[in-house]
């Protein structure tokens, strides 16, 4: 005899692409989203104007820091796929729950 346990639900029926009215279902419009990008986008472009006018900001210096060896051993340090013993420490390091 099967018990409540034993037994699966019934699936859930499909949703219908057209609601019961008969009209289709239409994502909501979210105008915030879109006034929120569009505002993000200004600001990003205004900071970046004002970085790329700015005659203060010297370039050259800039180049001459980004160019350093540490900076350029770091930037390959990163940039370098890992070993596979780095990947093997990394897996037995990480939580269990975070492997992928």
């Amino acid at each position: 005899m099967a018990t409540t346990h034993d037994v699966l639900p019934a699936p859930a029926p499909p949703l219908a692409p057209v609601a019961e009215t008969g009209a289709p279902i239409v994502t909501r419009r979210r105008p915030g989203r879109l006034v929120t990008s569009a505002l993000a986008l200004l600001l990003l472009a205004l900071a970046l104007n004002s970085v790329v006018r700015n005659q203060a900001f010297q370039w050259d210096v800039v180049g001459q820091y980004f160019t350093t060896t540490a900076i350029v051993n770091g930037l390959v340090l990163t940039l370098r796929p890992p070993t596979p013993l780095q990947r093997a420490r990394a897996a037995l390091t990480s939580p269990a729950g975070d492997r992928s």
